[in-house]
């Protein structure tokens, strides 16, 4: 294969990291382009003195045995197996996670008022908005207390203009039966997608890309791709080097391709402009000492706390924090162009959390870190479906493979991104 029949991979992501490998198995020549310095993407971790903050919560989920088992042997064997221990904070208590199943829990007149809302739930439609789809799924005394304000606080978006397609992997439903046993009284734990997950023995994520990268090879750091032209089959990075190239794999976030990309047609870029998402704010403390809570997650759906999730990696590392001291990160999301004053937000992070009692008065913060995440969450809008299907069919008519959980612009998981990126390596050379 000659340089312009090679096939170049922009990210070395989780997805670009898996197309990168699998092109190396099938003995194809490429090259993968990064424009930081090191592998990983959004999954790399930072340390701030003795503490180690993974941008992002990235705990490993598994669908499927091959993705344990090829993400087990990356690890040489260095995943540790751990059952969720989440709950959501209410009225100022934790109720276990997941809400529509510990029902038990609540206060007995929220407790009654969910139970009565099984009892009237609509019926489902075939074309329900997200909103329509919460109260038909759950109840209006469900969906008032947490379905509703939780999503309202997560999406940044109006719910009645969502579809709910991607729920299904997403968003547990126990049967009305299990709900109402779960009024009842505690009756084991419902699944739900993440009952489980996964995490490196080493304690800190950057580990996984890390064994990625040494089995793909071919990775050119600090390149950031600026202009794909689609027509002359060339990617150019930010030094004014060009790359030929035969097929091309993207994971570069999709609504970015309308600038990167001049060639692309009128009608592509309409679609692009039609994407939607929202943005997020990952507050990382170090603390002198461990939080109350020993849980892996809480969510908040309340309005008087900016964040809507607060995790504890300490609870899953060893390696995240001394001895005797603790960490945690709260997530705040934002609409687009929309980003809230960051000194308010991170006296309002830490107030929050010592009104939850998660953080006491005389705890200090040792070590911070705050991660800005443009990119966070596609929104599912009735223009999503058909926007996204006309981008990725216009670039794949021009050589472009779009890939990844941004790239291909769906929400997944650490193991569909990898799965993803198999898949585009594949597509690449069958289309090559």
């Amino acid at each position: 294969m000659n340089r312009k029949e090679r096939i170049v991979v922009i990210g070395a992501g989780l997805s670009g990291l898996s197309a990168g490998i699998r092109l190396r198995e099938k003995g194809v020549d490429f090259v993968v382009l990064e424009r930081e310095n090191e592998p990983g993407g959004l999954c790399r971790s930072r340390e701030s003195g003795r503490f180690i903050f993974d941008c992002s919560g990235h705990l490993l989920h598994f669908r499927t045995s091959s993705g344990l088992r090829a993400a087990d042997r990356l690890l040489k064997g260095g995943l540790t197996r751990f059952v969720r221990k989440a709950s959501v904070h209410l009225r100022g208590r934790d109720i276990p996670y997941p809400f529509q199943a510990n029902l038990y829990a609540l206060p007995e007149k929220t407790r009654l008022e969910c139970v009565r809302g099984l009892q009237n739930r609509g019926r489902p439609g075939r074309d329900q908005d997200f909103a329509s789809w919460i109260a038909a799924k759950f109840g209006p005394g469900i969906a008032r207390h947490f379905m509703l304000p939780y999503n309202r606080k997560f999406w940044r978006f109006p719910l009645s203009r969502m579809t709910c397609g991607w729920t299904r992997s997403f968003v547990p439903v126990p049967s009305r039966g299990r709900m109402l046993s779960g009024a009842r009284g505690r009756d084991g734990e419902f699944p739900g997608y993440n009952s489980t997950f996964w995490y490196p023995s080493a304690g800190r994520i950057d580990v996984l890309p890390r064994s990625m990268a040494e089995n793909c090879g071919n990775i050119l750091y600090g390149r950031r791709v600026v202009r794909i032209d689609v027509k002359r089959r060339v990617a150019r990075t930010a030094q004014g080097e060009e790359f030929p190239y035969g097929r091309l794999i993207s994971t570069m976030p999709m609504p970015e391709l309308g600038v990167v990309c001049p060639g692309v047609g009128r009608e592509e870029k309409a679609c692009l402009r039609r994407l939607k998402w929202n943005s997020l704010l990952i507050f990382s403390l170090g603390l002198s000492g461990k939080p109350s809570s020993a849980e892996h997650w809480i969510y908040f759906p309340e309005k008087e706390f900016v964040f809507y999730r607060v995790c504890f990696p300490h609870n899953f590392s060893s390696s995240a924090a001394p001895a005797g001291q603790g960490s945690l990160y709260a997530e705040v999301s934002y609409p687009p162009g929309k980003r809230p004053g960051m000194k308010q937000l991170g006296r309002e992070v830490l107030s929050g959390l010592r009104r939850a009692g998660i953080v006491s008065a005389n705890t200090r913060v040792c070590a911070q870190d705050v991660l800005e995440i443009k990119y966070a969450y596609p929104v599912y809008d009735r223009e999503y479906a058909p926007s996204r299907r006309r981008i990725i069919s216009s670039f794949l008519s021009r050589g472009v493979v779009l890939c990844g959980r941004y790239g291909s612009w769906r929400y997944f998981s650490m193991e569909d991104a990898m799965l993803d990126g198999i898949s585009a390596a594949e597509r690449a050379v069958k289309d090559a």
